[in-house]
């Protein structure tokens, strides 16, 4: 898969936790109705808790993350378009395991410091 598809799926996917992260959007069914009705209740359940995890600020960053990536994929600092992914995928994670475990830092032990 070519790097600017990854970036595409990956947009996709925040697209849709921009739209969840929404006050309105109190259940399953309201994110089911948020994403266009065109998902079922299992995934639509998934992403309601990402987007609630990530919360606003953690979206914005995600987005923020997602631009550089697409700016260093099409050459902008001359990094290997493997690298810049790589990259991206790490910071994505960690700002995902941050957002779900209130922002703990864990140590090579995967224990808390």
């Amino acid at each position: 898969m070519h790097p600017l598809q990854v970036l595409g799926v990956l947009t996709s996917y925040y697209r849709r936790l921009l739209r969840l992260d929404d006050p309105a959007v109190h259940s399953t069914e309201d994110a089911i109705a948020a994403l266009g009705g065109r998902i079922s209740q299992y995934p639509a359940k998934k992403a309601l808790a990402s987007a609630r995890a990530l919360g606003t600020d953690g979206i914005r960053q995600a987005f923020d993350l997602l631009y550089q990536a697409d700016l260093d994929v099409k050459g902008a600092r001359g990094i290997p378009q493997d690298v810049v992914l790589e990259v991206l995928v790490v910071r994505l994670a960690r700002l995902t395991r941050a957002s779900t475990r209130g922002g703990a830092r864990t140590g090579s032990s995967g224990r808390r410091k």
